[in-house]
């Protein structure tokens, strides 16, 4: 006995796609054709924005992406375009369209106007003005981002006071007038040796200096080095060299 295998024709409407591809992440690209797939036949499935930005919309393989350019609302306007263009020359029936851009809503109306089913696809609230102007409207998701795995952290190395104020005697012996600017020590700090205001265990350069004997900052905050000289009464005092 011969047994036919009779294949029934997909009744269900023709979908045509439309995503705003400046306004969702990529992330949510295999929800959204998912939520597309749901609706019926697939129809047209475009992604709209800068070209040069859609590298992660083009690796989900099967959305067709439209260069917009650059511009303010440049993919915004070609969608709308494209989309009454399905629907009035085409003759698209329902059209689903992904975005959380509320100005879309003037779009979905005038897709319903000519007898255009639009379905919303996106992460809307329920107060959208879009998502009410919409037939129908599906919600996915928030995607959020995960890294794999999470660097660990590095721990700062331990702040040498020591060496640090053996580099700044350095480079004041070093100068001309045998001193220097606050500012221009720090630079110098931060250039020669990698030493940042941030790693200090005071809070400016000024108040570190004057936390150590060897040096002084005058009040046009020059830094100088303190001399030590022979005791003259059996105790140590410095002087400024």
């Amino acid at each position: 006995m011969k047994l036919e295998t009779v294949i029934h024709p997909d009744t269900r409407p023709c979908v045509a796609l439309f995503i705003d591809g400046e306004n969702l992440s990529p992330d949510l690209a295999d929800q959204i054709v998912a939520a597309a797939t749901g609706l019926g036949r697939r129809g047209l499935r475009r992604v709209y924005g800068d070209a040069t930005r859609m590298s992660g919309w083009r690796a989900q393989g099967s959305l067709q992406v439209i260069d917009s350019a650059q511009g303010k609302n440049a993919a915004d306007m070609l969608l709308a375009i494209e989309a009454m263009e399905a629907a009035l020359l085409g003759g698209a029936r329902t059209i689903a369209i992904a975005s959380r851009d509320r100005d879309f809503s003037h779009l979905a109306r005038k897709l319903s106007d000519h007898g255009v089913h639009v379905v919303g696809i996106g992460t809307a609230g329920p107060d959208c003005p879009f998502r009410k102007a919409c037939s129908d409207y599906r919600n996915i998701a928030k995607s959020v981002a995960v890294p794999a795995c999470a660097p660990a952290p590095v721990a700062s190395p331990a702040f040498d006071e020591a060496k640090v104020a053996k580099w700044i005697e350095t480079a004041i012996g070093q100068s001309s007038g045998k001193c220097l600017s606050l500012s221009g020590l720090g630079k110098f700090m931060l250039d020669r040796h990698g030493v940042s205001k941030a790693q200090l265990p005071a809070a400016t350069w000024k108040t570190f200096l004057k936390g150590n004997p060897r040096f002084t900052v005058d009040a046009g905050d020059m830094v100088r080095l303190v001399k030590k000289k022979p005791p003259q009464d059996g105790g140590p005092f410095f002087d400024i060299g």
